[in-house]
């Protein structure tokens, strides 16, 4: 039983991965590799704008994860406040510019499954609360729809 406790851990952080700070930094790279040169530029200023957002967030309100993780420095404090879930604003940001620059209803049903998983995934490993994660994800698709129209107007 304890193994299969186990697996259950690891694939739930495995899916955390998709929104995490890798995927998004091959995604910029692949794009950019790939000739979606606006699209990799999207994902940059996705990126930067919910890292601000976080931070600014974070340096205001702070809340404890629920697994009470511990911090000894400003940065420490930065990494162990729950709220909001980056994880999702990345993902639910990534996501929202695929479904908008390849508007096709299956990728859209993809990117929208795989970036629920990641919210879900946040809270089964105690890492945020759910309010956490659905103002993440709200937060990350604002972030997106900006991260768009910034690209498209600026550049």
């Amino acid at each position: 039983m304890d193994a299969w406790l186990g697996l259950k851990k690891e694939i739930w952080h495995q899916i955390s991965a998709f929104g995490g700070i890798a995927l998004s930094g091959f995604a910029i790279v692949f794009s950019f590799l790939m000739g979606y040169r606006l699209l990799s530029y999207q994902l940059v200023v996705e990126i930067l704008l919910a890292f601000a957002i976080v931070v600014l967030i974070r340096s205001i309100y702070f809340r404890q994860r629920p697994d009470k993780t511990t911090y000894k420095s400003w940065l420490g404090k930065m990494d162990a406040s729950s709220f909001p879930s980056m994880h999702a604003i990345r993902v639910f940001g990534l996501a929202t510019i695929i479904s908008i620059n390849f508007p096709k209803p299956a990728i859209i049903a993809l990117s929208l499954l795989i970036a629920s998983a990641v919210a879900v995934s946040r809270v089964i490993m105690k890492r945020h609360h759910i309010s956490d994660v659905l103002v993440g994800s709200i937060l990350g698709v604002l972030i997106g729809f900006a991260s768009v129209w910034l690209t498209l107007r600026f550049i």
